[in-house]
This record gives C-alpha cells, sequence and structure tokens, in this order.
C-alpha cells in the first residue's frame, strides 16, 4: 500500500505544481449534489487570463471525493463570508465536472499555499 501511495505522490505532485495559484475573493459558491457526489464550485472576483478552454464558467470545482473537501467547504464559506483572500491551486483540467476547473485546494489569509 506504501508504494502505490508513494507513485500516486511522485506523479500527480509534478502536476499540481504546473499550474500557478489564482489569488482573489470569492464572489459566489455553489453546494450541489448529482448522482451522490457532492460538489463545491466556485468563482473569484476576476476571469484568469491563462484560463483553461474547458472552463467557460469561471469555476472551480471540488468534490466530495476530496479528502479535503469538507474542510475546503468550511473554508469557503468563512472566506466568502468575511470576504478573505484566498488562494485556489488548480489542477489543469476540467475532470470533475466539464465545464469548471478542478481544484487540489486553496489557502486562507495571509499563509505560503
Amino acid at each position: 500500500m506504501e508504494k502505490i501511495i508513494l507513485v500516486y505522490l511522485f506523479l500527480v505532485s509534478p502536476m499540481v505544481g504546473a499550474y500557478s495559484l489564482d489569488t482573489g475573493k470569492i464572489k459566489g459558491y455553489i453546494p450541489y449534489v448529482r448522482s451522490g457526489v457532492e460538489y463545491l464550485f466556485i468563482q473569484l472576483d476576476h476571469t484568469r487570463a491563462d484560463r483553461l478552454d474547458c472552463n467557460v464558467t469561471n469555476r472551480y470545482v471540488i468534490t466530495s471525493k476530496s479528502a479535503n473537501y469538507r474542510a475546503t467547504l468550511s473554508a469557503v464559506m468563512a472566506a466568502f463570508h468575511a470576504q478573505t483572500p484566498v488562494k485556489v491551486q488548480p489542477l489543469g483540467r476540467c475532470d470533475d465536472f466539464g465545464n469548471s476547473e478542478s481544484m487540489a485546494y486553496l489557502c486562507v489569509g495571509d499563509i505560503p499555499c
């Protein structure tokens, strides 16, 4: 099992770092459920110049399949209501929901991400 986790981290880590953080205030968020999977969509207060073509909604998404989903949901709600800037780490693909870019995580506040 440890070997599988190490291989996964080896393969995924470079992909996450390849896409730069997107920083801004959360303009809005949408909690959504489809086929038993929870989705959390967020939109920042600007449009990235290097947005993916598949991201036609200018939103990021994370699903309940991610281990950090619940923590991300709490952080998004707090940051939205406090209007605190966040840093989103995009994954560079739209595979969680076809019209929104998948995100790995987000950071709230003045902290290195």
